[in-house]
């Protein structure tokens, strides 16, 4: 067989030295038609980026691909000045098409960590007391800074996980990096305080897993000793920041899913639910025409509560239901001095019901907090209120607080023209009558709050305060309505539905003090006993 390839070759070759001007001619057409295929292969290969980091996002599909997942040949990386990291389309795609599986095993979790890394996960497990440790984002921190931590050391030792990191940029977009001067605007919402928080116990959970590391180096990796606390801090916005929630209730993060931004829910682009296996499947919610970014929703969240998980809000026409977040030591400490809220949990809130513009949700997130405020208070000790008298208290101290407050001093002023023509208004981003136009763009054209008008941070804070003050004016107008000082006509449509909700949760002998509570309610409020 050998020597028959050698005459074979050494016939070529002869054939090859006499060859014609013809033969030249078709030598040039094969090198072109390589020069062509080559060409379509690089393409092919930059087929879903339009970026320099083309050939990370290629592995990245690849290992995915590997592992059983899939990822369509029409979604596309790329980055934007704004925004950073997107996928967007890159050809049209029809409703319902699936555009991502991304299987369990290529997925980061508790479980995974505690399968293929058990010594950490009892080295985590061990220490006490972590602020960190509910539902494992202790150890998913733990091990993404220890992973972080190799890769900058020597990227090639991460494995599969390589093409992950190639594409990991840190969360500094995020509110706990950002400078005084910028959260000086937050002043006076809790939502400033939760961020010293996060400076407190991220510091203090760093220090113990390392330290304890170095007393038991056969414990854990040295990758962990190693940890710096910036890495420590980053993995732990991310995890806050990337992950979502499986059936089991644990976070979890996909990767490719991870690189979808946010878009409100009625201008999300995609579906996407985690199945009983745990793979992530992303789904087209509606046509998309090629070269539009590719957008979920993470969730019905008022604009504290996006501010707090991911640092941005919604428009405020686009905002599901208000909310403002309750520091329970704080509370007691200003309003009900003679309570003892060590056994109560830290952080709570108080939120009102969806809004009947958006539609219904799965829940009443005005009843959700309310029990979660009256279960808690059943904990406390001492001279303990009622529920009717801690709503009455945290309304009282968050709207002296709100009603001085300059930042957002013109935002609440325009709130009190609109009402001034129409009692039942809510809106203070746009000045009446501009704001009842239903279409979407030109109320984005209207809105005093756009970060094109004021900057982002300011938009952000006067958003998030904005959100706050709402809530607790909707609860002080669903007190008053409820005890006969405010008529139908007066009151914002939120504060009825709000009442109501509030005589669903009130004893039977509160709501009987209620003058304006009418007829008891055939959903009877619990007893606080």
């Amino acid at each position: 067989m050998a020597k028959a390839k050698e005459k074979q070759n050494a016939k070529r070759n002869d054939e090859s030295r006499s060859t014609s001007a013809s033969g030249v001619g078709v030598n040039l057409a094969g090198l072109m038609a390589v020069i062509t295929g080559a060409l379509a292969c690089l393409i092919a290969l930059r087929r879903r980026t339009n970026s320099g980091e083309a050939y990370p996002f290629e592995r990245l599909v690849t290992w995915v691909e590997k592992a059983g997942g899939i990822v369509s040949s029409k979604v596309e990386y790329a980055r934007s000045t704004d925004k950073g990291a997107l996928l967007k389309a890159r050809d049209a795609i029809s409703q319902g098409e699936l555009l991502l599986l991304i299987p369990d095993n290529v997925q980061i979790t508790d479980a995974s960590i505690r399968t293929n890394q058990l010594a950490l996960a009892r080295h985590v497990d061990g220490i006490a007391d972590l602020s960190l440790n509910h539902k494992g984002v202790a150890l998913m921190t733990t091990w993404l800074a220890s992973q972080y931590g190799k890769y900058t050391g020597d990227a090639a030792s991460t494995g599969d996980w390589r093409a992950f990191w190639d594409l990991f940029h840190p969360p500094s977009s995020m509110p706990f990096y950002q400078g005084k001067k910028e959260l000086m605007y937050l002043f006076g919402s809790f939502e400033h305080r939760a961020l010293d928080r996060y400076e407190f116990w991220y510091t203090r959970d760093h220090g113990l897993i390392v330290e304890d590391c170095k007393r038991s180096p056969g414990t854990c990796e040295q990758s962990v000793s190693d940890m710096d606390l910036g890495s420590f801090q980053a993995m732990s916005q991310f995890v806050l920041s990337h992950a979502i929630k499986g059936a089991d209730g644990k976070p979890r993060i996909a990767p490719i899913f991870d690189l979808f931004n946010h878009a409100p829910e009625v201008d999300s682009s995609l579906h996407y639910h985690v199945d009983e296996n745990g793979s992530v499947e992303v789904t087209a919610k509606h046509d998309i025409l090629a070269g539009q970014e590719l957008t979920i929703s993470y969730g019905r969240r008022s604009n504290p509560e996006l501010f707090g998980n991911w640092g941005f809000t919604d428009p405020p026409y686009a905002e599901p239901y208000w909310s403002v977040r309750i520091f329970t030591e704080k509370l007691a400490e200003r309003a009900f001095p003679e309570l003892d809220a060590s056994d109560l949990d830290v952080d709570l809130r108080l939120a009102t019901p969806w809004s009947r513009a958006l539609g219904a949700g799965e829940s009443d997130s005005a009843d959700v907090t309310l029990q979660t405020l009256q279960e808690e208070l059943r904990l406390g000790k001492g001279t303990v209120p009622s529920l009717l008298e801690a709503v009455e208290g945290i309304v009282g101290f968050f709207l002296a607080w709100h009603r001085q407050d300059r930042v957002i001093a013109e935002f609440v002023h325009v709130l009190q023209d609109n009402r001034a023509r129409d009692p039942g208004s809510s809106v203070w981003w746009a000045r009446y009558p501009e704001h009842p136009s239903a279409a979407r763009h030109l109320q984005e054209d209207a809105d005093l709050s756009h970060p094109r008008r004021i900057g982002f941070w300011n938009s952000t804070a006067v958003r998030v305060k904005m959100s706050e003050y709402l809530c607790v004016l909707a609860y002080e107008e669903a007190l008053q309505h409820l005890r006969g000082e405010l008529p139908v006509d007066r009151a914002m449509a939120v504060s009825l539905d709000l009442a109501a909700s509030l005589l669903r949760r009130l004893p039977t002998a509160e709501r009987a003090t209620l003058p304006g509570a009418g007829a008891p309610s055939t959903d009877e409020g619990e007893d606080l006993g």
